[in-house]
């Protein structure tokens, strides 16, 4: 694929959605025409891309729903946070995603933006509890270190995604040192 891209990966929690609403679709440039690409275009497709479904028979498909979207001679733009990993299940499906991203779009470029560790910690709880969520901050969490068995779907979040020099060397590795861009994102204490 010769389109220029850009797939921008969360972490979640680092003003994602701020970036989807506010900077990417007005972003200009006076290089080139920038595209940005809202997921609710591309869901199926994305989704496709972070399940676990056998993923050969589905790369046509991805592709061709994703590319309708992207225009020649422009940076198109793909922003969904979830492409980090299923935060909730312990993001098992991180390496395989960055795996997928690069069969389908093997030139593009990643963006991936993070935040303080205590900070997001603190913000995801923070959204746990408005959604209903009911543990406690200290059995929200899990340390793999602390030798507990491993449950997939027991809505605790593993802390070692918060590690965040793992998944970005993974992406070096995979997509290459230029083609990798990590954004620190630090909000002002009110």
């Amino acid at each position: 694929m010769s389109k220029r891209l850009l797939i921008h990966i969360g972490y979640p929690k680092t003003g994602t959605t701020f970036l989807q609403s506010e900077y990417f679709p007005f972003l200009e440039s006076e290089e080139f025409k920038i595209n940005y690409i809202p997921s609710r275009f591309i869901q199926s497709g994305l989704e496709l891309i972070m399940n676990g479904i056998p993923f050969i028979d589905s790369k046509a498909i991805i592709l061709n729903l994703i590319e309708k979207y992207m225009e020649e001679d422009s940076l198109n733009i793909i922003s969904h946070e979830s492409l980090i990993g299923a935060i909730f299940y312990k993001s098992l499906n991180s390496k395989l995603i960055a795996k997928r991203l690069k069969e389908i779009f093997p030139h593009a470029h990643i963006l991936i933006s993070i935040r303080n560790q205590v900070d997001i910690c603190r913000s995801l709880y923070i959204q746990y509890i408005h959604e209903g969520g009911h543990r406690k901050y200290t059995d929200f969490y899990y340390a793999s270190g602390l030798n507990r068995p491993l449950f997939i779907d027991d809505q605790k979040v593993n802390l070692d995604i918060f590690k965040f020099e793992f998944l970005i060397k993974h992406y070096q590795n995979i997509f290459g040192q230029d083609n990798r861009r990590t954004r620190y994102v630090d909000y002002p204490k009110e």
